[in-house]
């Protein structure tokens, strides 16, 4: 076998363009081949052996069959890599070749942000093994898109259970917990089992149905919550782990909300939201005088209490409100 060079040289027949570049060798004019390069900046970064790296399957033969072998001969050791991870190919769906600038068939980032949020394409991606091929489509999206709804129901209940808003009639602290338990021990499997993440958001979603189902099992009048200190922790432990492995599959749900205040599609305007919020209590006000209701006057006092402590200062008129900010009047 020939001692290793630095350079692995790719040399032609053809005639070399006058641009292009080129190195004397004992055997001719070359250049450097395209698979010494990933070789090159990989060992500089990571050395000799390298944990993980992955690439697309196209790329397993030869790109990766060479660098490995370029790598252990100049690195003297028996494997350079410990484990390969090999990704299938995003397809449109119909389209039996992937998706590819020279084949003029791609969606680009932001075309398909201006319909689906980066959310929703990392579900859909965790909805199929990494292995497989991608047939991106809209329904493909749209059942991301309701996966995702499902996890945000579940929080949204959760925050409810949690405040107080939503009573429960009953929650069997016991058996979530148990079932809680069952799920650490397959979520583990999952990403064991060649980081089965499909899998992994069926384990998450069982339990997110789980404790929507025990949360929302009547109990909506008042007298009728049994909510104890053991049904709350056993009910923040399976919240904790949902969105302990939703963070680790690098979704941000945490962030959500302002996320959609930065957006470029989503504008909220205080002054706008303001006005029509006095225009509303102008009409209660004017029912409570109409019909002298001293319950909705007590409303309209506590709205303006409300405002008055987020700095907002409203004075009534006969035909409408006026306000204004602690030193600057609207």
């Amino acid at each position: 076998m020939l001692k290793m060079l630095q350079l692995i040289l790719r040399f032609g027949n053809r005639k070399k363009n006058e641009n292009e570049p080129a190195w004397a060798s004992p055997w001719g004019a070359g250049r450097p081949g395209w698979h010494i390069e990933c070789s090159t900046l990989a060992s500089m970064i990571f050395g000799k052996r390298l944990d993980f790296h992955a690439g697309g399957l196209d790329l397993r033969f030869p790109h990766h069959e060479n660098e490995e072998a370029q790598s252990c001969a100049y690195h003297s050791t028996q494997q350079w890599v410990n484990y390969w991870l090999h990704t299938g190919q995003l397809h449109i769906k119909g389209q039996p070749v992937k998706m590819s600038k020279s084949l003029k068939n791609t969606i680009s980032v932001g075309a398909m942000l201006e319909r689906y949020t980066a959310d929703e394409f990392r579900m859909a991606c965790a909805l199929s093994n990494y292995r497989n091929a991608v047939d991106y489509s809209d329904e493909l999206m749209q059942t991301s898109r309701n996966t995702l709804k499902r996890f945000k129901t579940f929080k949204a209940d959760y925050d409810a259970y949690l405040s107080g808003k939503k009573r429960a009639a009953q929650v069997d602290a016991s058996e979530i917990l148990s079932g809680l338990q069952r799920a650490l021990q397959d979520i583990d499997s999952c990403y064991k089992d060649d980081f089965d993440t499909a899998r992994s958001v069926g384990v998450l979603l069982e339990q997110a149905n789980t404790v929507s189902r025990q949360i929302n099992a009547g109990g909506s009048e008042v007298g009728t919550n049994l909510t104890t200190s053991s049904s709350l922790d056993a009910i923040a432990a399976v919240n904790n782990f949902i969105q302990q492995h939703l963070h680790i599959l690098g979704f941000t749900f945490a962030e959500e909300s302002r996320a959609q205040a930065l957006s470029a599609n989503v504008e909220f305007n205080l002054e706008r939201f303001v006005e029509d919020l006095l225009q509303s209590r102008h009409l209660i006000r004017e029912r409570a005088v109409a019909g002298k209701n001293k319950e909705l006057f007590g409303i309209c006092d506590e709205l303006r209490n409300c405002l008055s402590q987020h700095g907002i200062t409203i004075q009534d008129h006969s035909q409408g409100t006026s306000w204004q900010f602690r030193n600057s009047k609207k």
